[in-house]
């Protein structure tokens, strides 16, 4: 009698909670032109399923909740984002005027494009963190302190957002987490605004402590810092560009901020270093793709631009490598830092 009673109670919790979801949607991100935010959608169905988990695993605290929560929410966002594609074509142009500062490029993947002063990214907002971030690199003037705190973009959708700028307090494994940068706020020393800028959320995910401060990533950080020196740079005989962002992993056990941010905890990082040539239209890359843990040596974790590529899946990083005339099977095999470079 009990387990049916418990069977009861999961039902009609779960039937409610979907219900809820669909007419919360319904009602709360329909906009004037009847065209609703998919992204909301999926961030909704992504709020609820956690919701649903702990009210659930009280009753019955099995693996297989998880796993049955999750699945029907999967497929509640998914359904919300379908629907959701024949009214932002046909609306498309009254709602660009409400939106000037997105550009919806794929919208069966929820991404929207961002251009933010100083640079640009890649959203989807069940992530309420950038999937890609790119911008160009300026001289090294060093001029600009680094910022002290961090900050929410009035250009990125509130329901995208980072429900929080604090730290990422909780361990996972023993390890703690950094409100890291995908693109490394000393590349924005050359203005204040680009620097308060850089500090952005939406530039932020949770990085493993060591790998941020000391690892790999910072490693990376370094070797991109003191080619800014490099004196074909200065005088413009050569321009750089850096494309970073998150690989958004699939534990559920080590999303330990998505209640305090919203913000689930990458597996990996990827990031590409591109040096153009002015003269000749020529470029090369160093490209990395390295795990979020305590890890070190840069080097170790080099792999070719199409390799990141068919990792992430969004097309917008194979344009903007196109535009740059990358070879995509290119894969750098050292990175020595030049001496006496300025690294801050």
């Amino acid at each position: 009698m009990a387990g049916k009673f418990k069977v009861f109670v999961v039902g009609a919790l779960f039937g409610g909670a979907v219900l809820y979801g669909y007419q919360y949607v319904k009602i709360n991100d329909i906009g004037e032109f009847g065209n609703v935010n998919s992204g909301a959608i999926r961030a909704v169905a992504s709020d609820l399923t956690h919701k649903a988990e702990g009210q659930l695993t009280e009753l019955i605290p099995s693996k297989s909740v998880t796993h049955l929560i999750r699945g029907w929410f999967s497929a509640l966002s998914k359904t919300g984002t379908q629907q959701s594609n024949t009214s932002d074509h046909s609306n498309a142009n009254a709602s660009s005027s409400q939106t000037t500062s997105l550009r919806n490029i794929n919208d069966r993947d929820g991404f929207m494009e961002i251009d933010l002063p100083y640079y640009s990214l890649m959203l989807d907002c069940s992530d309420r963190s950038a999937s890609l971030l790119w911008t160009k690199v300026h001289v090294d003037t060093g001029n600009v302190p680094r910022e002290r705190s961090f900050h929410l973009s009035d250009k990125v959708p509130p329901e995208c957002r980072s429900k929080s700028t604090s730290t990422y307090k909780g361990t996972y494994n023993g390890e703690s987490y950094h409100r890291g940068h995908e693109l490394r706020a000393g590349l924005f020393d050359f203005n204040k605004q680009a620097m308060h800028d850089s500090f952005y959320m939406v530039n932020m995910t949770p990085q493993n402590g060591y790998l941020n401060a000391h690892g790999a990533w910072r490693e990376t950080e370094v070797y991109t810092e003191c080619e800014r020196d490099n004196p074909a740079f200065v005088s413009n005989k050569l321009s750089y560009y850096v494309l970073a962002g998150p690989i958004w992993g699939n534990n559920p056990l080590d999303d330990i901020f998505l209640a305090s941010h919203g913000v689930r905890t990458p597996s990996a990082y990827f990031k590409v270093f591109v040096v153009y040539n002015n003269t000749t239209g020529e470029a090369h890359t160093h490209s990395w793709l390295m795990p979020n843990a305590p890890v070190s040596g840069a080097e170790r974790y080099f792999v070719s631009p199409k390799e990141i590529a068919d990792k992430i899946g969004i097309p917008k990083f194979t344009q903007l490598l196109k535009k740059y005339n990358v070879n995509m099977s290119e894969k750098a095999v050292s990175m020595p830092l030049r001496s006496n470079c300025h690294r801050s």
